[in-house]
């Protein structure tokens, strides 16, 4: 069973196609509530201003990321 504050595997996906499985990523557990999971990664990659964001996304600043200790 997957708990709260675990680091998890998992096959994120990277297009609209949430049952195609994506690449894989170490996620941060932040809420079970099964059959459903709510987890939380992070990357390096910047993202090219302008562009939309996808669904679920959330943007830190270097400061809300430093207060987190990422």
């Amino acid at each position: 069973m997957i708990s709260e504050g675990a680091f998890v595997e998992v096959l994120f996906p990277t297009t609209e196609k949430p049952r195609q499985p994506g690449l894989l990523h170490i996620c941060y557990c932040l809420a079970v509530r099964p059959p459903l999971a709510l987890v939380a990664y992070t990357t390096s990659v910047p993202r090219p201003s302008g562009t939309p964001l996808p669904l679920g996304v959330r943007l830190f600043t270097q400061e809300e990321a430093a207060a987190l200790n990422q």
